[in-house]
């Protein structure tokens, strides 16, 4: 019977190093170069910021869910967080001014990513704060948890959006997402 190995600590921080060298490396190739600008999408230049925008973020939650235990959740990761920056990187703002489409699928990619880059901080953070087994290795915990806080940064980018945003719009939405979550804990 075949054993299930996961890899040692050593592997997974050298493939996180690695990831984040590629995403290093991408910064700096889209900084020396005006990648964005090559009309041929098969550029080898491009090519070379697809491959990198891929497995930056493919190695770094890879690394990150593996010593986790979060199994696929790597996958979710990497797709959101490689489509968010080829959006940033390619996509060109309409020249006649931003669609509410294109503002709320951006806005929708943008809490996506947030939630997958969310979510194993408080996996982790949840492992230091709740003593109860089933509360510590609880993924929907911590995927509800950062969805909040991403819909907090989401809700209040769209208030900025519609010229709504203030100090108390902010804290009076924390409060309600804050209560949303005691209510959700205190139920488990």
């Amino acid at each position: 019977m075949a054993e299930n190995r996961s890899p040692g600590a050593s592997a997974l921080w050298g493939v996180a190093l690695g990831g984040a060298g590629a995403l290093l490396l991408l910064v700096g190739l889209l900084a020396r170069r005006q990648v964005e600008t090559l009309p041929d999408p098969w550029d080898p230049l491009r090519l070379g910021v697809y491959a990198l925008l891929v497995v930056g973020p493919a190695a770094l939650f890879w690394a990150t869910t593996q010593a986790l235990r979060l199994g696929l959740f790597w996958l979710f990761g990497t797709i959101t967080w490689a489509v968010l920056g080829y959006l940033l990187i390619f996509v060109p703002p309409s020249a006649s001014g931003s669609t509410a489409v294109s503002i709320a699928g951006f806005l929708v990619l943008l809490f996506g990513a947030l939630v997958a880059g969310l979510t194993p901080p408080l996996y982790a953070l949840g492992w230091v704060l709740f003593t109860g087994r089933l509360r510590r290795h609880d993924l929907r915990r911590a995927v509800r948890q950062a969805g909040l806080l991403a819909l907090y940064v989401v809700a209040c980018l769209s208030m900025v959006l519609f010229s709504v945003f203030n100090g108390l719009n902010a804290l009076l939405l924390f409060v309600v997402l804050a209560l949303a979550e005691f209510f959700f804990l205190s139920r488990a």
